[in-house]
């Protein structure tokens, strides 16, 4: 579940101003606990949503949490980041977020980020990947399977990726099942989700591994800036590492 709700959340936050106030409460203190024992400290500026915990009952009323600490295991964590400088929110970018620069800015000029622990470790990390790819395009068409739905592969690259597109009977309608699916050709580090545009934004979901850490990231953000899905993985994983503490 919250694999699929993060992105949700997300695209959610992108498309509208829902996120766009942060508790005041909150908004001056890094996140911190730990990663697989690794300790870890976000930055302030760079929070999206709060710090979850392992023991955390988000959905509860009232909700219940664990207070920070050094030591406390992190659930998921989420960061946002401005494109293309991967900045954090601050006065010089803050006028594309609150929608200052048009109603186009924040969904071209941000992604947000999920960070998620995998209990357990693959030890051979693109074997892994390839295996959730394979599970992950799966799971679209399971129940689609019935009503003809089906990946079609695309005969050339996109940008370095191959491109699968998801048919079906009514793709020419507007619906959210008309998605194209992209990875690099080795299986083995990025698999992109991206809306192609009908019936909303044209919003993609990448998704990856940073072995070091042990964490998989889900990154949401206009389809338009596709071209940039490896320099987008890369400073996401700078920064992710970044936090560690020695």
């Amino acid at each position: 579940m919250k694999r699929i709700l993060l992105p949700l959340l997300a695209a959610l936050c992108l498309a509208t101003t829902a996120c766009s106030k942060t508790d005041p409460k909150t908004a001056s203190a890094p996140g911190m606990g730990t990663i697989h024992g690794i300790r870890m400290v976000i930055p302030a500026e760079y929070k999206f949503f709060g710090v979850e915990y392992e023991g955390d009952e988000i959905w509860a009323r009232p909700p219940k949490r664990h207070q920070p600490g050094p030591d406390v295991p992190i659930r998921s964590f989420s960061i946002l980041l401005h494109l293309p400088d991967f900045a954090p929110l601050n006065d010089g970018n803050r006028d594309s977020w609150i929608g200052l620069k048009g109603p186009d800015a924040r969904r071209n000029e941000w992604t947000d980020v999920g960070i998620q622990p995998i209990d357990d470790i693959p030890k051979n990390s693109a074997e892994w990947f390839s295996s959730l790819i394979t599970r992950q395009m799966k799971g679209k068409i399971e129940w689609r399977v019935a009503h003809d739905w089906y990946f079609e592969k695309q005969p050339d690259l996109v940008d370095g990726l191959v491109m699968e597109k998801l048919i079906g009977p009514d793709y020419s309608k507007i619906s959210v099942d008309n998605i194209d699916i992209f990875f690099d050709p080795l299986r083995s580090k990025s698999y992109i989700v991206c809306g192609t545009g009908a019936g909303g934004p044209k919003y993609c979901n990448q998704t990856f591994f940073i072995p070091d850490l042990g964490v998989i990231v889900d990154a949401t953000y206009a389809r338009n800036n596709l071209k940039e899905w490896r320099n987008i993985q890369k400073n996401i994983e700078q920064i992710v590492l970044s936090f560690k503490q020695s």
